[in-house]
Order: structure tokens, then C-alpha cells, then sequence
């Protein structure tokens, strides 16, 4: 298409410099015709007079595709069924909203959707924002999609086909899959390390709890600054920035010598953390709608499982043959590379002319923007539904934090069980493992069954489990109940975003999804800083099973809340 366009405005140029250009031929260039421009004596001797040669009505409808495809509208750089959103102004793809697009566009009320009908909602919709060119191209894709033998659609065709469009997986998906699996492999290779790490140290559970509350802080702080970078800069330079920051700090903690410095790399890696999970996030609810959107989300947290998977085996073994320096320098220079192929590959959110139209007319300055910030968070926060799954969202992470990131990997290789750090990654790639079969299950039963229906007994299942893991004393009855809540836990990987993404519009969603993270992220902290002192007091053992007693009243409190919402 670039090629094309580029030979159209060469052809474009000649004819108004008063050259000939010979004879070239135009097929299907968002018009329908054959284009012929020869060259003739009679120009020639027009020329030679010095008067400007005469332009014939299809060399100006060449010349207007040519503008047409060297404009920077990037309406053709973006995908089909986002074009076909914006033109419907669709947004919660319900069937009230579907009915009401197709009495919009059926101008005649014949119940009948015909070609010019379309062509005319299309031009209506872009207030001038488009040209003919982008108009008659995207309508003849349109029909081709919908019907492309008959000249007329009904209105169960129209609601059926575009129900069905909705329901598609955007192809980028795939370039961000696939930095999740890297990602998720890097960090699978300190899995197994870091407690060894934090031995050689002589770090003890509450020193250890605070290295991982650390990285929560940094995460919790660095959540509303992230959201705000990715309105004002886009998805993609946030995920490299991400990256990049991961990659020094991982680095660094490979030259740690005390506890403070370990600390200290783990308080920038959580600033990373922030800075990559706003933009990708924000970055995947761009390309989904509500009929896809668990979907959407659930292959890049598989493939994250996955690289989670893959990685605990290899950093055992990088440790016995590399050492601390060496394991972390592989990941550090891993998260690197990753951040420069993103930068280089992963396509941009490309916003269309008629979203910018759009935009434009709600939106004021920065200076507006910023005064409302708190206003929104205050809407946020009083809406029932969004401070419930809030309140969830930071209570699993609360635990997850405590339980699984602190406690578990001491507890595995302490005096109970005494497993070497080649066994404790083995056990966390079989939770990954878990991890990659169960999360498009569970994204299919959240896009299926319903948000709400599937993450609150989801949190049982994994209070339950937690509760009664201390209780056994046989390593394969302990792991199959850390199994049990990882294959739960799959349903809050993805469903506090997707509920908290449908709940909300383009213009709040990047700071209520930063709220969600935030709670996350102080769930974290407390979580692990909470579960260290609990189990210096205690024992590790008692302090997992007081996380589980607590997340159980958190899901019996949360299903009590839902219930009354819905009542409503």
C-alpha cells in the first residue's frame, strides 16, 4: 500500500509539473476503476504555449487517492474491527446498543442495511475527518466482511456479524504474548535463586518479607505517576521504559552484598514493574472489547505462566554453574534486550481520525485533566462494584504476597522439608505449569459464567486451600494444595482487570486500573512485610494458615457485597 501510494503521488506530482507520465493503470485503489493516463501531442503543445495542461476528472480522483494515502490519518495502519467500533460507536457491544447502531445507519427504516446507507453513516460519522478515499475503502471492506453477494443486510445479519467481529482476537496480541513469555521467563530464573540469595546473607523472614515489601512500595507509589505517563506518552514507551529499569535493577542485585542493597534493586525493580504493567495493561484493554477481553488478556498471562514454567529449572542450575553475579546479569541483560525489541517491534495504539474527533470534544487540556484527577478517583472509589473488586484485588495479593512469595520458598527449603534450590524451582514450574493450563480456561469462564460469578468462589477455593496446607506433612499433599489455589488464583489474574475494564469508559480506565493495581500493590506490602513478623513470632506454617482463615471472611464479605449490587 505504501509502494502504491508513493507511485500514485509521483504520478500525481508529473502531471501538475506538466510532464507525461506515459501510462499507468489503477486497480481498486478505494474506488473501483481502471485508471488510464497516456501521454498526447496535444498536451504536449499545450505545454510548449506555457499553459498548464488540462487535469481530466479521474487524474483528480487519482490525485485525491494519493492524498488519501500519504495522509497521516493512519486509518489503513489501523485493525479492521477497531475501524468498524469507531464508525458504530460501539462501546458496550450489547444488543440495546447493536439495535440502536443499526437504526442509526438504516436511514430509510426499511429494516434493511443497504451499501449507500453505510457509506453515508461512515462520511457522517467522521465530520469531514476522513476522505472520500478512506470512506469508499473502508465501506467496500465492511461489506466484504458482512455480505458480500447482496446489496442489503438485515438487522439479524448486521447484530450477528458484528457480535461476531467483536468476539475476534486483535493480531496484537501475539507481539505482547510474546513479551510476557520472556518477561516470565527471566523472572522465573531468580525464582529458585533468591532464597538462596537471601541465606548466603543470613537474611531472616522479616528482613525477607520487607526485600519483597520493598518491591510492592515501589510498585504501590509508582502506579498513579505510570497511569498518567501512558495517557500522556502511549502504551508502548511505557513498556520499554518498564523494561529497561527491570534490567539495570535485576542486574545490580547479582553485585549485592548486604541486605540494603538488595532492597534498594528491588525498590527500582517495582518502579519498572509500574511503569510496564500500566502500559501493557492499558495496552491490551485498547485492543479488546467487553465480549473479548478476558480472552484478550488471558494469552499473555499463559504465556507468563509459561516463561514462569520454564525458567525455575534453568536458574538452578545457572546458579551451580554461574553463581549469583552470573544468574542475574543473564536476567538483568535479558529484561534489556527485551525492552529494545519492543521498542523496535511492538506496534503502537494507533489513534484514528474519527477517535480523535471523538476525543477532542470531551477532553481539555493537561491543566483540566489534572484538576479532575481526584474527582475521578472519588467517582472510582464511591461506585460499589469498583471498591468491591478493589478490595478483593488487594486482598489476594495480600495473601499471594505472604503465603507464596514470602513464606513458600523458605518453607520448602527450611527444616521441614530441606529441599535444594534445583527441587524448589521444579515445584514452581509445576505451579506455573498449572498456571499456563488453567488461565485460558478461566478466561473463558470469566467471558462465559460472568466476572462476578467465577472470581468469588475463585477466592474460597484459595482461602480453603491455604488454610489447610500448614495442616499436612507430606511434601505431595502440601504441593497439590499450592496447586489448588495456583489454578484459582488464574481467575484473579485476569478478572479484577477485565470487571474493572468494562465497568469503566476510555476516559477513567487507565486511573481506575491503576487504582486496582495500587490496591494490589498495598495488599503486597502489607501481605509480605505482615507474613514475615507472623512467622518470626509464630511459624511459617501458622502465619499461612492465618492468611487463609482471613482471605476466607474477605470472600464471604466480597459475595455479600456483590449480592447486594446486584440486587439493586
Amino acid at each position: 500500500w505504501r509502494k502504491y501510494s508513493n507511485i500514485c503521488s509521483s504520478i500525481s506530482r508529473s502531471i501538475q509539473n506538466g510532464s507525461t507520465p506515459g501510462t499507468f493503470y489503477r486497480n481498486r485503489c478505494c474506488g473501483q476503476h481502471v485508471v488510464s493516463l497516456s501521454s498526447s501531442s496535444d498536451s504536449n503543445k499545450e505545454n510548449q504555449n506555457g499553459k498548464k495542461p488540462r487535469v481530466s476528472p479521474s487524474i483528480r480522483e487519482l490525485t485525491v487517492s494519493s492524498e488519501c494515502a500519504a495522509s497521516d490519518s493512519k486509518w489503513a495502519d489501523t485493525p479492521f474491527s477497531k475501524q468498524v467500533f469507531t464508525v458504530l460507536g460501539l462501546s458496550e457491544f450489547s444488543k440495546e446498543e447493536l439495535e440502536d447502531a443499526f437504526r442509526r445507519a438504516d436511514l430509510d427504516n426499511n429494516d434493511l442495511l443497504e451499501k449507500e446507507e453505510f457509506r453515508s453513516l461512515v462520511k457522517n460519522a467522521s465530520n469531514g475527518k476522513l476522505s472520500k478515499c478512506e470512506v469508499d475503502n473502508f465501506t467496500e471492506s465492511f461489506w466484504k466482511y458482512h455480505a458480500p453477494e447482496v446489496e442489503a443486510i438485515t438487522k439479524s445479519q448486521f447484530l450477528s456479524r458484528t457480535e461476531a467481529l467483536a468476539k475476534e482476537l486483535d493480531p496484537r496480541v501475539n507481539a505482547l504474548s510474546l513479551t510476557f513469555l520472556l518477561a516470565g521467563t527471566s523472572i522465573g530464573l531468580i525464582i529458585p535463586v533468591m532464597p538462596q540469595l537471601a541465606q548466603s546473607l543470613a537474611i531472616t523472614s522479616s528482613q525477607y518479607g520487607t526485600i519483597i515489601g520493598s518491591f510492592a512500595f515501589a510498585k504501590m507509589i509508582g502506579n498513579i505517576p505510570a497511569a498518567t505517563f501512558v495517557d500522556k506518552y502511549g502504551r508502548k514507551s511505557s513498556i520499554v521504559i518498564g523494561l529497561g529499569t527491570i534490567g539495570v535493577s535485576m542486574g545490580a542485585v547479582g553485585l549485592a552484598d548486604s541486605y540494603e542493597w538488595i532492597m534498594l534493586c528491588r525498590f527500582l525493580s517495582g518502579l519498572g514493574v509500574a511503569s510496564f504493567s500500566a502500559g501493557a495493561i492499558q495496552y491490551l484493554s485498547d485492543i479488546s472489547t467487553p465480549l473479548n477481553r478476558a480472552k484478550t488478556i488471558a494469552p499473555p498471562m499463559t504465556a507468563f505462566s509459561l516463561g514462569t514454567a520454564l525458567g525455575p529449572a534453568a536458574g538452578g542450575i545457572l546458579l551451580d554453574y554461574t553463581g549469583f553475579v552470573g544468574t542475574f546479569a543473564l536476567v538483568g541483560t535479558g529484561f534489556i534486550a527485551l525492552a529494545g525489541a519492543n521498542y523496535i517491534f511492538l506496534p503502537k495504539i494507533v489513534t484514528t481520525a474519527l477517535e480523535t474527533d471523538r476525543a477532542g470534544t470531551g477532553t481539555s487540556d493537561l491543566k483540566e485533566k489534572d484538576k479532575g484527577l481526584l474527582q475521578t478517583w472519588k467517582g472510582l472509589l464511591l461506585d460499589r462494584g469498583i471498591s468491591n473488586m478493589i478490595l478483593v484485588n488487594g486482598g489476594y495479593w495480600f495473601v499471594l504476597s505472604g503465603s507464596q512469595m514470602t513464606l513458600l520458598p523458605l518453607l520448602l527449603s527450611g527444616e521441614k522439608f530441606g529441599l535444594s534450590a534445583s527441587a524448589v524451582g521444579s515445584i514452581f514450574m509445576g505451579m506455573s505449569m498449572v498456571g499456563v493450563v488453567c488461565t485460558p480456561i478461566a478466561g473463558r469462564l470469566l467471558d462465559s459464567v460472568g466476572r462476578v460469578r467465577t472470581i468469588v468462589p475463585a477466592c474460597m477455593v484459595i482461602g480453603s486451600a491455604m488454610m489447610s496446607a500448614p495442616m499436612v506433612d507430606d511434601i505431595y499433599s502440601f504441593v497439590a494444595l499450592v496447586c489448588t489455589w495456583t489454578a484459582a488464583g488464574t481467575l484473579l489474574g485476569a478478572g479484577p482487570t477485565t470487571y474493572i475494564s468494562d465497568m469503566t469508559t476510555s476516559k477513567n480506565r487507565a486511573q481506575a486500573l491503576a487504582l486496582l493495581r495500587t490496591a494490589g500493590d498495598i495488599g503486597m506490602l502489607l501481605g509480605a512485610l505482615g507474613a514475615g513478623t507472623v512467622a518470626d513470632m509464630f511459624s511459617q506454617e501458622q502465619a499461612i494458615q492465618a492468611n487463609g482463615i482471613a482471605f476466607l471472611a474477605l470472600s464471604g464479605f466480597a459475595a455479600i457485597r456483590f449480592a447486594t449490587i446486584v440486587k439493586k
